[in-house]
């Protein structure tokens, strides 16, 4: 009876062990539960900033920035048209024409149809369609003074060249060439140096004539002067379009923010509220600013020139007069007038 009193006495101290076991995973799951925790704190913390960055990238109002403009539909028709054509969307063209009652016969469609068939051969490395095209073309491309027909010729040079084809890359030059010299002799002496290295023409000094961005430069020239013989500008209108707003977007918000909204406010209807630079290739008139009001010329306040050959903006001839008949010029002693002062157009 002794022994059973002590080994029912121990019991307690059997369990100890396990009891510390317990504790010890107890105490693991509350620290892996409090690192859970925090976690998912920072994951709430990166979700909410992630919103707020979303938030003010893209302001979910536009319009703020932006002030009504009544547009002709026949207008913008008539722009998207332009846009399909000059792209090569000629049967989007087409439908957008019957759709919209435009009209748009196929004479109107002939040249557009020649230049999407000479981009595609300019793809496919087939020089055909631009020869043919340049050839139909040759009187109008001399009078824009245009020298795609050099170029091509050019190009199916270098391509015999490429190939290993030195006689007939030689009897291309004495046939093509001569017409265009001497304006293009130091070209056309590069180009014969080159067959020098045929066979390893990779690691010659001519190697920048086969990069394949050439192909590429080629049908840039190519739509740019066939644009000219069209009356067109190089550049896509409704992509220039697209292309200053998306740079003006950004300014025009931060503005419209900073007013509360009140962008539609400012005076000018011809004017945008702040300076938005496109860059020097969408700079398509002079600037003039003032050397005395330091202002940037207007059509209200435009650029006036002074007998004298100075020049100053309108406002700033009119205050420096202060309604005299004659005057002397801020820049020179030459006595000058208001009225005797012509207005420059930029």
């Amino acid at each position: 009876g002794g022994g059973e009193a002590m080994e029912g006495d121990g019991a307690p101290e059997s369990t100890l062990p396990a009891t510390q076991e317990a504790l010890a995973r107890l105490r693991e799951g509350v620290r892996a539960a409090s690192a859970a925790a925090g976690d998912t704190k920072e994951s709430l913390s990166a979700v909410a900033k992630l919103g707020k960055m979303v938030d003010k990238a893209m302001p979910s109002d536009l319009g703020r920035a932006v002030t009504p403009v009544r547009m002709d539909p026949a207008l913008v028709n008539r722009a998207v048209l332009d846009h399909l054509l000059r792209t090569g969307k000629l049967e989007v063209a087409r439908t957008l024409a019957e759709e919209a009652g435009e009209e748009l016969d196929e004479e109107e469609l002939r040249p557009f149809a020649e230049m999407v068939e000479v981009a595609q051969g300019l793809r496919a490395r087939d020089l055909g369609p631009a020869k043919a095209w340049a050839a139909r073309n040759e009187a109008g491309l001399k009078g824009i003074g245009s020298d795609v027909g050099f170029l091509i010729a050019r190009m199916e040079f270098l391509q015999m060249a490429r190939g290993g084809r030195v006689l007939d890359a030689v009897m291309l030059a004495r046939g093509s060439f001569d017409q265009y010299l001497p304006a293009r002799l130091p070209d056309v002496q590069r180009l014969m140096g080159c067959l020098a290295f045929v066979g390893r023409l990779e690691r010659s000094p001519y190697a920048s004539f086969f990069d394949e961005g050439e192909w590429a430069r080629l049908l840039d020239r190519l739509s740019s002067d066939g644009s000219r013989l069209l009356g067109l500008p190089k550049d896509l209108p409704l992509g220039v379009c697209v292309e200053a707003g998306v740079k003006a977007l950004p300014s025009l918000l931060k503005f419209a923010t900073v007013m509360q909204g009140r962008i539609g406010e400012w005076g000018s209807k011809t004017a945008l509220p702040v300076e938005i630079d496109l860059g020097p290739e969408r700079r398509y008139h002079s600037v003039f600013v003032c050397p005395v009001s330091r202002e940037q010329a207007s059509a209200d306040n435009p650029p006036m020139m002074m007998q004298c050959g100075h020049v100053l903006c309108e406002h700033s001839l009119k205050k420096v007069s202060r309604g005299a008949a004659r005057f002397k010029c801020p820049y020179c002693p030459v006595e000058v007038s208001v009225h005797g002062s012509l207005r420059l157009h930029l």
